[in-house]
Order: C-alpha cells, then structure tokens, then sequence
C-alpha cells in the first residue's frame, strides 16, 4: 500500500475532526498520482475527491476498514486514522506538507526518520503559496533495493562453486537481509 497524507508543519492532520486544509491542486496531483490504480479512503474523505470521481480521473473506494482492505501497490489517502497499525504493509509514503502552522490534535503517527527520502518537489497551490511533496520508501524496501542489484553476480559466484542448488529467493521474499 502506499500512503498518502497531507500535515502541517508539527505533523497535524486533524483539528476537531476536520481536516486541518485542503487545496484543489493537492487533489489534482493525488489523482494524477493514482491514475489507473485505486485510491481507498475513509468514507469521510470522499467528497474531497468528489469532482474527480465523476470525471472518471480516479477510481475512488472508501470504506471504514480502507487501511485493511488495500492492496500491494494500491493508494491510500489517509487523514482521519493512525497508520501505525498497517506500517508493515506500506511500500511508501506521500506527505503533502502545507508549510504552515495550523491547529491539530490528530498528528501523523509514523517515524518518518525511519524511512527513507527519495524524492522532494515544491509547488503552488491553489490556496497555498509553497506546498512541498516529499516520498518515501520504507527501509526495508531501499536495502532490498540496492541488494537486488547483486542478485545475478551472487548467481555467477554459485554457479562457478557449483552451488546453485542453493535456495536464495526465500531470503529476499521474506526481506531477511
């Protein structure tokens, strides 16, 4: 699953129960992000995405259980729940920040200092100067990764000491590095 989340500067996503901000040009980009692919949410968060719907630009599911029913690579967009529960099951993570102060007494619960950075973009938005998009991939992901690219010498190296009746898949499905 990959989730999608949108905070202000101390990591607030909630104030009251209501989303902290929203802008139209988020939407946009969380839409173009998913095309093709289905974006689960709360029940809440659907009519944010209400245009975009009936426009056919995204396949919208929502559901209660959102965070349960997701599926490997498919979008998240999370602003009213803990994604602490479901880290395991999240390949990465995509923090919309408003760079703003705004109240909040629902915070992102996620180390981000866990994961790692891969991508940062900055942007306009509608009713926000500078938003700024950061991506990240879990750690675990990021070591298979770079250990993937390994896979074909560590092959050579068995086949050459005739040893390649050695299982090595179970050890990068299971993530055992």
């Amino acid at each position: 699953m990959i989730g999608i989340v949108c905070l202000e500067e101390r990591r607030g996503m909630q104030f009251g129960g209501r989303r902290v901000s929203r802008d139209r040009v988020v939407t946009e980009k969380i839409c173009e992000l998913c095309e093709g692919k289905t974006l689960w949410m709360n029940p809440a968060s659907e009519k944010l995405f209400a245009e975009q719907k009936e426009s056919g630009k995204v396949t919208l599911q929502a559901a209660a259980d959102f965070l349960e029913q997701a599926g490997e690579g498919e979008y998240c967009f999370v602003e009213n729940t803990g994604l602490q529960a479901v880290e395991a099951k999240i390949e990465k993570s995509i923090v919309f920040w408003w760079n703003r102060h705004y109240p909040s007494d629902r915070k992102f619960d996620l180390d981000l200092s866990k994961w790692n950075k891969v991508s940062e973009e900055e942007f306009a938005g509608y009713s926000h100067e500078k938003i700024t998009k950061e991506v990240y991939e879990s750690i675990e992901l990021g070591n298979f990764e770079n250990f993937r690219d390994y896979v074909p010498k560590l092959r050579e190296i068995a086949l050459a000491h005739h040893l390649d009746d050695v299982p090595m898949s179970h050890v990068l499905e299971q993530g055992d590095l």
